[in-house]
């Protein structure tokens, strides 16, 4: 489905506060007189889209890599759970 999450990646630890960095850079951004409809206004507001869009997609991979590793881990252990590993 579009738009569904398939991503194991964690949201409390891993909350880096994306959103109110990138609301003080919106907010120096109008304290500096740039208008979000002028050029360099739109331009700002599509590369900080960008990031937010980068660091969402950072923190699902990292969600899913450690869902790997833990499923690895729990095959590693059960392959061994009778004998000397």
């Amino acid at each position: 489905m579009a738009g569904e999450r398939n991503s194991e990646a964690p949201m409390g630890p891993r909350n880096l506060d994306l959103k109110e960095h990138i609301h003080e850079v919106e907010r120096a951004a109008a304290d500096w007189g740039v208008h979000l409809d002028a050029l360099e206004g739109r331009f700002i507001g599509a590369l900080l889209a960008a990031i937010r869009e980068s660091g969402r997609t950072n923190l699902a991979v990292l969600g899913d890599i450690e869902a790997l590793l833990s499923a690895l881990e729990r095959r590693a252990r059960g392959r061994c759970a009778g004998s000397a590993c």
